[in-house]
């Protein structure tokens, strides 16, 4: 689905992701991990073309999208949940969910069926404010409404961060079904390695903005996350 080849990114002149060059195959859940500081974040900003600069080639479906915008990636099929969710408090959760909407080339403006059948908390408090959520809510709004783009692939950037435990297993339920049951292309930074190995089809281990592991998920040994995560 998308093919990424050579890529770096920079922030002013400081070089933060170094020729990164990986497969993301369709209909899977590919895996970034690593120690905090080491490119994860940045891995993902770039693909949706939100570092200062960058280079490098990136394919989406045999179309080359390296000089596309943020907006057009996100036309082009591409959805982005960030760390710390960034949705807007005093929009209600409906306005939330239905900015997601305007990123859907259809123009589809409304809310996306799987919706309700993933999150029916949002559907019966559709006119809250986002910012009276708890974190665990917050993350599934997030979700949402880049899921009302209709991408054909997400972005998710440590989803279960800041969550309180009783979310964090719903959290991980929805990624599941997101991707076994609704075929979603799923790349997903996630410092819990249980999760990935449960997750996950391919990995991408990263230290100092390369790729110094990476392949099949059965290639995620302890041996790999000892010698790159531990301090």
């Amino acid at each position: 689905m998308l093919k990424i080849q050579n890529l770096n990114s920079y922030y002013g002149r400081s070089k933060a992701l170094d020729d990164v060059t990986l497969n993301i195959e369709a209909g899977k859940i590919t895996g970034i991990a690593g120690r905090n500081g080491t490119g994860k974040t940045t891995f993902l900003k770039t693909i949706m073309g939100l570092t200062d600069r960058s280079d490098g080639q990136l394919t989406l479906n045999g179309t080359d999208i390296s000089a596309y915008l943020t907006h057009e990636r996100a036309r082009a099929g591409i959805a982005y949940v960030p760390q710390g969710r960034e949705i807007i408090p005093d929009f209600s959760v409906r306005e939330n969910i239905l900015m997601g909407a305007y990123a859907d080339p259809e123009k589809r403006i409304g809310i996306p069926e799987i919706v309700p059948e993933l999150f029916p908390y949002l559907i019966n408090n559709l006119d809250r404010a986002g910012g009276v959520l708890s974190g665990g809510q917050q993350q599934q709004l997030a979700i949402a409404r880049a899921l009302a783009a209709r991408p054909k692939l997400l972005l998710l950037d440590e989803p279960n961060e800041g969550i309180q435990p009783s979310i964090v297993a719903e959290i991980e339920q929805v990624i599941l079904r997101l991707n076994s049951e609704f075929g979603l292309t799923i790349i997903l930074v996630e410092q819990n390695i249980g999760f990935l190995r449960r997750a996950c089809a391919h990995f991408a281990m990263l230290e100092k903005g390369h790729v110094v592991e990476g392949g099949r998920i059965d290639g995620l040994t302890d041996d790999a996350v000892q010698s790159h995560m531990m301090i």
